[in-house]
C-alpha cells in the first residue's frame, strides 16, 4: 500500500487553545468519518497524531494520497470552507 505521510494544517489554524489533547475530538472525528478501516486504532495500517509546537498545532497524517484528501475535505466540511 502506497502511503505518505505529511503536516495536515488545513483549517487548524484558527483554532484557539494549546496543548495536543486539543485535537483529540478531531483525530476522533477522523478515525470513525474518513476510511474507518485504514486507521491503526481501527486495526489498518494508517496514523493519525496531533504535534503542538508553539503556537502552531499539527496533525501528522500518515495514510494513502486518497485518504489524505478526504481528510482535508473532512477538515473542510467541518470548518464551513467547502
Amino acid at each position: 500500500m502506497d502511503m505518505s505521510s505529511s503536516m495536515c494544517s488545513t483549517c487548524l489554524g484558527r483554532m484557539q487553545g494549546s496543548g495536543d489533547r486539543l485535537f483529540d475530538p478531531i483525530v476522533e472525528a477522523i478515525e470513525v468519518n474518513v476510511a474507518t478501516d485504514m486507521w491503526e486504532t481501527m486495526g489498518g495500517p494508517a496514523t493519525i497524531s496531533a504535534v503542538s509546537t508553539g503556537k502552531k498545532r499539527i496533525l501528522v497524517v500518515s495514510v494513502t494520497p486518497l485518504v489524505h484528501w478526504q481528510v482535508e475535505a473532512f477538515l473542510n466540511q467541518l470548518n464551513g470552507a467547502e
